[in-house]
């Protein structure tokens, strides 16, 4: 995994709908569908990626309680070109975003969180054309 890399995507599936609350006090009821998360681990990415994958941490983002109920089916590193905002602000014209979901720090997204009532194929073709720029 590259460490040039900061910008992240983590896709997952939810076949069930799911409803997660955060340290916020947020809640946020997610439909099923196929969901991709845009992250960013500024010089981490071995780190925060194989956070996100153990079940077994104490949760601190909103990220974190989605991880610990769902594990994501792959993380995928993006060219440094992409930063975390102009990721979330590509995916936000192609996607549902689910609005408050880990852009606190994101003044100009609303969230970073997206999803698509799509299969897996679907979903990663619409991907691919969303980031195509």
């Amino acid at each position: 995994m590259p460490e040039l890399a900061s910008t992240y995507l983590l896709l997952f599936s939810l076949k069930e709908g799911l409803q997660i609350g955060t340290r916020g006090k947020k809640a946020f009821n997610l439909k099923p569908g196929t969901y991709v998360y845009v992250g960013s681990a500024r010089g981490r990415l071995k780190s925060r990626i194989t956070r996100h994958f153990s079940p077994h941490k104490a949760p601190f983002w909103n990220i974190d309680y989605l991880t610990i109920k769902v594990s994501p089916l792959v993380s995928l590193a993006l060219s440094p070109r992409y930063s975390e905002g102009f990721t979330a602000a590509l995916l936000s014209k192609a996607f549902h975003g689910v609005k408050g979901f880990g852009a606190a720090d994101d003044p100009l997204n609303s969230t970073h969180l997206f999803q698509c009532e799509c299969d897996l194929k679907a979903f990663l073709d619409e991907l691919a054309d969303a980031l195509a720029v």
